[in-house]
């Protein structure tokens, strides 16, 4: 895969029906972070390391989370290395220092919670609750820098006309609708266009799971607010089930708003499950 922004910026603005929103649509192009599970080393088990599954790490005086009714913990998705993060990140987006950790778990009535925790300084291994139940199977990860196009049918990019937008269901409460305009509304022959470029784009990248940081929701239900950042994207895939509790072929998104993020509140994220496109 091309990996260089520019390259598909360029790819953008030399489609001359695009020509009226080319730098306005390349604007959008952005670096993302690619994470590959695979199967763990001894190196991922070890204090402060990325990986899926397992126990988290954690500073003194961490609390594990619960869900708000008290009922059960979250279940703890994965870490993580703020260092590993930073190598790949050219725009720096994240604090350099210490670990990211995820927790999720469904309720009673079929919604989720969720919790994101930051510590700078792990000292141990986090002790598990006792109706916690078995841990998930510890993956490795890997991280690489990578790069992404809006979708063409989101709250990013879609047609200016309004019956052709996507639908959207709200993942929590189920209502339909149509998404609201998006940030950049196309004709009919520009939107086509993008669309050709789009999968171009997709192709690039290979088929299966995708799973990331800082790219855009490719969820039906097109949970992410425009200024949303995805601070963590894992799809659904076989060898997940262990250590995420998916609904089948879903995608888990932990999304964080700017100014969240710019003052390093990385508790503030919140989780989406979606369906996948």
């Amino acid at each position: 895969m091309t990996t260089n922004v520019e390259h598909w910026r360029a790819q953008i603005r030399q489609l001359p029906a695009l020509a009226a929103h080319a730098d306005a649509i390349a604007a959008l192009v952005t670096e993302t972070i690619a994470i590959v599970p695979r199967p763990a080393k001894a190196a991922d088990r070890k204090l402060g390391a990325s990986r899926l599954g397992g126990l988290p790490d954690a500073a003194p005086g961490f609390s594990w989370p619960r869900l708000a009714s008290g009922a059960r913990p979250l279940a703890f998705v994965g870490q993580l290395a703020l260092g590993d993060v930073a190598r790949v990140d050219p725009r720096g987006r994240l604090p350099a220092i210490g670990i990211v950790a995820f927790f999720v778990e469904w309720t009673e009535d079929g919604t989720w919670e969720s919790a994101v925790y930051h510590c700078e300084a792990p000292r141990h291994v986090a002790i598990p609750p006792d109706d916690l139940g078995r841990p998930g199977s510890v993956r490795g990860l890997d991280l690489a820098t990578s790069v992404e196009l809006p979708p063409y049918s989101s709250r990013f990019i879609a047609t200016d006309d309004e019956r052709g937008r996507p639908s959207r269901i709200d993942p929590v409460t189920g209502e339909y609708g149509r998404l609201p305009a998006p940030r950049i509304g196309l004709p009919l022959a520009a939107h086509e266009a993008y669309g050709e470029a789009y999968e171009r784009w997709r192709e690039s990248t290979g088929s299966g799971p995708r799973h990331g940081m800082f790219g855009f929701d490719r969820a039906m239900e097109g949970a992410q607010e425009p200024e949303d950042i995805v601070l963590l994207r894992l799809d659904h895939e076989a060898a997940l089930d262990v250590v995420v509790p998916f609904v089948e072929a879903s995608v888990l998104y932990f999304f964080i708003s700017p100014a969240a993020l710019q003052r390093g509140e990385l508790g503030a994220a919140r989780a989406v499950f979606g369906a996948s496109l």
